[in-house]
């Protein structure tokens, strides 16, 4: 299954292009990857998203590449290291790979909505040729709110999203500092890259979920 159709991509460029048009004339049209991230006993968790849907979107088709510098201690001075590439693309994945990990085997629906965000149809009525470029550019907010959301809330879903990675690859005491970039290409529009900082003994532990009971 493809992602999102390209033809109804198009209308969205359009949409979105116009409405950074009507309310920065003067700004570039420019997203930025956010990162974050922790270390944990199994490795240091890394989270990302673009923080524009249209960045998103072309990130879901292009890929990211993940970077990381490694250094010896918190005193080491960055021309102490140099950045290496960790993954050069990495991209959702292919959705018969989200099987085993789909709510029947997991329970995780939000798995399901990250999955529809991605590879779905569109949320109005397949006949949908007379939707106004605004009405396409609304539909992809609504796409990159909910697949965050749903990334945000589930660990599977973030990693199946190509928004979530472990580096295992840890020494002790060291220092490291990852970056992020959209391998997307536009003139139009660009997407910086997004970086951060984490030093392996400021380890945070994860606690185990406690449910006492469920109302609905």
């Amino acid at each position: 299954m493809k992602l999102i159709n390209k033809k109804v991509f198009t209308y969205i460029c359009l949409a979105w292009i116009y409405c950074f048009h009507l309310s920065a004339q003067n700004d570039s049209i420019k997203a930025t990857i956010q990162v974050i991230a922790k270390s944990t006993d199994t490795g240091i968790v890394l989270r990302w998203a673009p923080d524009r849907p249209l960045a998103w979107y072309l990130s879901l088709q292009a890929g990211y590449k993940l970077e990381r510098m490694e250094l010896p201690s918190a005193k080491s001075s960055l021309s102490d290291g140099k950045f290496l590439t960790i993954i050069q693309t990495l991209k959702p994945w292919p959705i018969d790979a989200w099987q085993p990990i789909a709510p029947p085997i997991t329970g995780d629906n939000n798995v399901a909505v990250a999955a529809q965000m991605i590879y779905g149809k569109n949320f109005k009525s397949q006949n949908d040729k007379n939707a106004s470029f605004i009405a396409k550019a609304d539909e992809l907010k609504k796409r990159f709110s909910y697949a965050l959301l749903a990334a945000d809330l589930s660990a599977n879903a973030a990693h199946a999203s190509a928004l979530r990675y472990v580096d295992k690859s840890i020494k002790k005491d060291h220092v490291y500092i990852y970056r992020v970039s959209s391998l997307a290409k536009s003139d139009l529009f660009t997407i910086a890259p997004g970086s951060v900082v984490v030093h392996e003994k400021n380890k945070i532990k994860i606690p185990k979920p406690e449910i006492s009971h469920i109302t609905q």
